[in-house]
């Protein structure tokens, strides 16, 4: 930051918060997790953040430092003026282009706000495997460490790849929350099985306003089970989740020109200079 000469300091990350303040730089912190979600986050950033930046629909409490978009993080970079799928990856993983394949997401739960949380038992994963596997070819995505069992399912492509898979499959099934949300953006039919589902309030927007994805608590697991099997049914699936997903668009902005605009006016409004260098 010293050596930048940064006048801004932005991102995700706490220390950029901490930073700012020893360099007098302003930090713009971007955050799309409730508060009462990501305790340990909020209390050591909020209070050294200039300037914090949520989505609409967090149920965070607001204060002046607080400024909101209608969008959601994921829509930086898969906004459809952003990304567009190429379909090429398809023969990177052997499929033709109507061949029906699912992707599973499996996280290793060791992020910072993780602590005591869980997703799909192993017995949940075997049998998605076996169960999947019927109506197509499955892939799995996984973080950390995987059972050898495993290990001829895990998908072979380069990971900035996967964006584009995910765009194709028929289906995610996943303890993830960020890749939930990336499918449900990309129209891509999301099942969630983990213990922070109806705590997050935009993957609870997702499925409850667009009907973009689904949620299950790992007890839950023979309803989820049974919603995978009335999906696949389903004659018109990705037709339907096409018009749920340009509904969502609809409503939401491209976050990407949102951030550029809100960066150079904030900086102009808090200094009346243009800055001339910033870290992000």
């Amino acid at each position: 930051a010293l050596d930048h000469r940064a006048d801004l300091l932005l991102g995700t990350s706490v220390s950029a918060a901490h930073v700012s303040k020893i360099t007098r730089a302003c930090s713009i912190i971007f955050n799309e997790d409730d508060a009462d979600y990501v305790q340990r986050f909020a209390r050591l950033t909020y209070p050294f953040a200039d300037a914090i930046v949520i989505p609409d629909c967090l149920r965070d409490k607001r204060t002046p430092r607080f400024f909101t978009h209608n969008s959601y993080h994921e829509l930086a970079y898969l906004h459809p003026d952003r990304f567009q799928p190429d379909p090429a990856v398809l023969g990177l993983l052997g499929l033709s282009p109507d061949e029906p394949f699912f992707i599973i997401r499996l996280v290793a739960f060791k992020a910072h706000h993780d602590d005591s949380h869980r997703g799909l038992s192993l017995e949940a994963k075997r049998r998605l495997i076996d169960y999947l596997s019927r109506f197509g070819r499955v892939f799995l995505t996984v973080e950390g460490d995987a059972p050898a069992e495993f290990t001829p399912y895990q998908i072979a492509i380069p990971p900035h790849l996967i964006h584009h898979a995910l765009a194709f499959a028929t289906m995610l099934i996943a303890d993830s929350q960020t890749m939930t949300m990336e499918a449900a953006v990309l129209g891509t039919p999301a099942i969630r099985c983990n213990t922070f589902v109806g705590r997050c309030s935009v993957i609870e927007e997702l499925e409850k306003k667009y009907g973009l994805t689904y949620g299950f608590l790992p007890q839950e697991e023979e309803r989820m089970f049974r919603r995978i099997a009335e999906l696949l049914e389903h004659p018109g699936l990705r037709e339907e989740w096409a018009g749920r997903r340009r509904r969502m668009l609809a409503d939401k902005i491209d976050l990407t020109t949102w951030m550029i605009d809100f960066v150079e006016n904030y900086h102009l409004h808090q200094t009346g200079q243009r800055y001339h260098g910033f870290i992000g």
